[in-house]
């Protein structure tokens, strides 16, 4: 039996300012897969398409929609590792649909990992000043450029959009030949935009369990909220819905730092809420101690989220999750939490007040979630996944599962 060459790909990641859940994913698939493929990574960041002068700044906005510099650095590599795959996770802003031109015109098999929904939307979140928005879903991005959806400057908006543009006039959505989405919420967006059905394959990402991670639930737990202090989270409506939250002694701890925590905070003093805590940015390394203090989480977003990886961590300790029934949260969820609008205080009170009662729900719930991540989160359904999304795709000569 001769065994096929394992496969070589290209891993492309265009970084942001700031370090970030997609960064951190993008290279956490990227350690995942070194020992079945043979990865390479290639990146450039907002910093270097800004440069050092000012001639480069004018520049930045033009290269968003092509970067030249990039498309030969990605010529010169592909010629002389020939790779068989270039798995691509994000463009913007550094890279530009440079990416997939160059890719294009070499015959390079292109596989997009979908982290969010850039596609069809400059701000990538379908989220415009707070409010759902899908108006560009189908190419045309003059709205975002109108409502100035992104960064609040329409400059921003109208060259991102017309990077969008590019990718459609490339025809990027059926020359790609797979595209991995991390939730069936985020697969039924795509295919609004125009993607084919058939390309997009459903990998949901995974959590490894540590047993001795798992504490018992504290009956006087708190309420926790973990993750980045921005409006597409959902914290503000939070903190509206808490306002009304009558049970004795409850508790809410929101832990992380981002761009809305200083109006949040000033949201928690004038709504006159002493028993809201702010913990700011905690340490990885001090997040036991932190699930061993909550009861439950709480992930109140407002955006259509493509994959709540911090419900995956709530239920690795041992808690189980009260979440919004926006994008990938209502398939996640299946018995191992709660579900609520985030746009009814009312509901997200009465909901959070359940999860205090001392009932056997918390327990119960977090045991249902503890089974779905050994079962559907875990390592190895998720290379199984991925294995199964390359081969379709013609590419094989990933290596077999490590037990």
């Amino acid at each position: 039996m001769t065994i096929p060459p394992r496969l070589r790909v290209l891993r492309i990641f265009g970084r942001y300012q700031e370090y970030g859940g997609e960064e951190a994913a993008a290279r956490r698939i990227h350690e995942t897969l070194e020992p079945y493929m043979d990865g390479e990574w290639f990146e450039s960041s907002t910093d270097a398409l800004l440069g050092n002068s000012n001639l480069e700044r004018i520049r930045a906005p033009f290269r968003v929609i092509h970067n030249e510099r990039i498309a030969q650095k990605l010529r010169r590599l592909q010629a002389d590792k020939k790779f068989d795959a270039w798995e691509i996770h994000n463009v913007f802003p550094s890279l530009s649909p440079s990416v997939y031109a160059i890719g294009i015109r070499l015959g390079v098999p292109l596989i997009q990992y979908l982290h969010n929904y850039r596609m069809s939307c400059v701000n990538g979140m379908f989220l415009n000043h707070g409010e759902p928005c899908v108006r560009c879903i189908g190419g045309d991005f003059f709205p975002a450029v109108r409502t100035i959806c992104w960064r609040n400057s329409r400059i921003a908006c109208a060259f991102t959009g017309l990077a969008l543009k590019r990718i459609r006039r490339l025809d990027v959505f059926q020359y790609v030949k797979g595209w991995i989405a991390v939730s069936e919420a985020q697969k039924t967006l795509h295919v609004r935009m125009g993607i084919p059905a058939e390309r997009i394959h459903v990998v949901p990402h995974f959590l490894d369990v540590v047993e001795n991670e798992v504490s018992a639930i504290r009956q006087d737990g708190y309420a926790l909220f973990l993750g980045r202090l921005s409006a597409e989270k959902g914290i503000a409506q939070l903190l509206e819905a808490w306002r009304q939250v009558r049970y004795p002694g409850a508790r809410l701890v929101i832990a992380g730092k981002g761009p809305e925590e200083e109006k949040l905070r000033a949201l928690a003093r004038d709504k006159r809420l002493s028993n809201v805590e702010f913990r700011g940015f905690v340490p990885a390394q001090a997040h036991n101690d932190l699930w061993a203090g909550a009861r439950f989480l709480v992930v109140p977003s407002i955006w259509e989220e493509p994959f709540g990886l911090v419900v995956l961590e709530a239920w690795a300790h041992g808690r189980p999750v009260l979440a919004s029934d926006r994008g990938s949260f209502p398939e996640m969820i299946n018995g191992g939490g709660l579900l609520c609008s985030p746009d009814s205080s009312g509901e997200f009170a009465a909901a959070i007040q359940r999860m205090f009662e001392p009932t056997d729900l918390a327990s119960n719930l977090a045991a249902a979630g503890q089974k779905q991540l050994r079962t559907n989160f875990c390592r190895e359904a998720w290379i199984d996944r991925i294995r199964s999304a390359y081969e379709q795709c013609g590419l094989t000569g990933m290596a077999p599962i490590r037990y």
